[in-house]
């Protein structure tokens, strides 16, 4: 009883440092590991915040990003009966594709960077069966127009229009894998790269040498193990050169101030549209500026928004983000955009030069961050450069003249009134020329 009555209780206080040690120890436990397989992104929010419609589906959810979205549930009817539809073409059992999906779940999964979805391996499967079947059966139905006599989608054009804008979406891709697996359990003599182009060919601004080319470089890239890794990843390949690296020069950026077109051509600039199959492909030699030509339409802002939006997230070089930001350069007004068209380099479709001009001058919007990412670097320093070198030598010229002129011609007065008088009687002359030939 005594050696209870003395006995001391300690109170241990708990280390709020090593409670810190700890709770960061199973953060970082839970913490997700980044995959290099990741390839389909959430538009950074400055970048939605400039044009939030141009990223954001309007009809339909593709991937995990905008699953279960209100206005989008309606389209998860089309997805089966597009299913329904796929399944009696190829006489597959369903069981065949779910066996499929289910190899494909785990790497899938890793291609997308926001990958906290509260998706289960089964539903994220399901996930990628319906929707990849629904890509590859709207592909179908756009390459074989008998296909969709009937079909919901293609008969009403507002749906059509809206499916295809909500297709070339950064946020709504499944993995190419995914499509290419499903493809390949179809029988017939085209490829889908064939589907794609024909779907695809209303929003692309390049012209046809371009799709033959890419068909050619995507069976390189396949021999190469090179894999495109989604449709928007597709669609910027449209744009750049398909064989071989383009020559781009890093350095400074974008310089303060780059001539506009009708700076350069008021320098004797010349404009030149280019037989090349690479949009972003621009020349420039002996003050002539060779450029290819772009198709400017309504597809064209959303089309931009979401390539440079993949440059952004992903590391690959800034080729689209340049291209425009050059653009936005060398156009400043509706009289520029007119002088290009005039050139054939653009083909607008959009409505008046200034429609063109804002668009323009709007995409280039938190596009590139670093300078040193700018890829025409090389050819504004050259414009610059050769910009002020004409000025300045077409202002010598006109001083030379106007030295001559005031020496041989304005010396005295009378030589001022020899020539004023010569000049009236030129006009008189004319003017009688013009006469005796109405009168006959």
């Amino acid at each position: 009883m005594g050696s209870d009555q003395n006995s001391i209780a300690i109170d241990i206080k708990p280390d709020p440092w090593f409670e810190l040690s700890t709770t960061i120890k199973a953060k970082l436990d839970k913490l997700p590991q980044k995959s290099s397989d990741c390839c389909i992104y959430r538009v950074p929010e400055k970048l939605r915040k400039t044009h939030e419609a141009a990223y954001t589906p309007r009809i339909v959810s593709i991937g995990p990003l905008h699953r279960g979205q209100p206005h989008l549930l309606a389209m998860e009817e089309h997805k089966l009966r597009y299913l329904s539809c796929f399944l009696e073409r190829t006489n597959t059992g369903l069981a065949s594709y779910i066996d499929l999906v289910k190899t494909w779940e785990q790497r899938a999964r890793s291609c997308y960077e926001d990958n906290n979805f509260d998706l289960t391996e089964v539903e994220f499967a399901e996930m990628l069966l319906l929707d990849g079947i629904f890509i590859i059966e709207l592909l179908l139905k756009s390459y074989f127009p008998k296909m969709n006599d009937e079909d919901e989608i293609f008969s009403r054009q507002w749906m059509a229009v809206d499916v295809l804008h909500d297709m070339i979406l950064l946020e709504n891709q499944v993995p190419f894998f995914v499509l290419e697996g499903l493809f390949h359990t179809i029988e017939g003599n085209f490829g889908i790269l064939d589907l794609i182009f024909k779907y695809f060919k209303p929003v692309v601004p390049t012209n046809e040498d371009t799709m033959y080319m890419l068909k050619m470089s995507y069976r390189e890239r396949q021999y190469n193990q090179m894999k495109i890794r989604h449709l928007v990843d597709l669609l910027r390949a449209l744009c750049i050169t398909p064989h071989h690296e383009m020559p781009m020069s890093r350095g400074r950026g974008k310089i303060k101030y780059t001539p506009t077109v009708t700076d350069l051509q008021a320098a004797g600039f010349r404009f030149k549209a280019a037989k090349c199959v690479s949009l972003v492909k621009i020349d420039y030699w002996r003050s002539e500026l060779k450029m290819s030509p772009i198709v400017v339409h309504e597809w064209t802002e959303c089309f931009f928004r979401n390539l440079i939006a993949f440059e952004h997230c992903h590391k690959e070089d800034k080729r689209i983000s340049s291209y425009i930001i050059f653009m936005d350069s060398i156009i400043d007004t509706a009289k520029d955009v007119e002088v290009l068209e005039k050139c054939e380099i653009i083909q607008n479709q959009l409505g008046e030069y200034e429609d063109v001009a804002n668009l323009f001058n709007t995409l280039h919007k938190e596009t590139i961050t670093d300078d040193n990412e700018f890829l025409y670097d090389g050819i504004c320093v050259d414009l610059g450069k050769h910009y002020k070198f004409n000025v300045v030598r077409w202002r010598a010229t006109c001083h030379k003249w106007k030295k001559i002129l005031d020496h041989d011609y304005f010396g005295n007065p009378w030589s001022v009134i020899s020539v004023i008088a010569a000049a009236i009687l030129l006009v008189l002359t004319f003017i009688q020329a013009v006469c005796s030939i109405l009168s006959l």
